[in-house]
């Protein structure tokens, strides 16, 4: 089952991988769940090292809220609204 809303985490340019960043947006994720005293289903992240590949998850119906490099809004954040 999908989450119900998801964390966007995109940085193109930036060193590393989707691999190497996963891990850590997922305990970004699991942090927020507990804080709040959610369902772990509710709520997932994901992260995505490319301009093309983060605009999509951007796009996704369930995705809720974009952490991304202040550049990258400028340039797309009407788009993905």
């Amino acid at each position: 089952m999908a989450a119900a809303a998801t964390l966007v985490f995109c940085a193109p340019g930036y060193p590393g991988g989707a691999g190497d960043a996963q891990p850590f947006v997922d305990q970004f994720a699991k942090a927020a769940v507990t804080s709040a005293g959610w369902s772990p289903a509710t709520l997932a992240a994901t992260y995505d090292p490319t301009e093309e590949g983060g605009l999509q998850k951007l796009k996704s119906a369930d995705s809720v809220l974009a952490f991304v490099p202040y550049a990258f809004y400028v340039q797309y954040g009407r788009s993905c609204i």
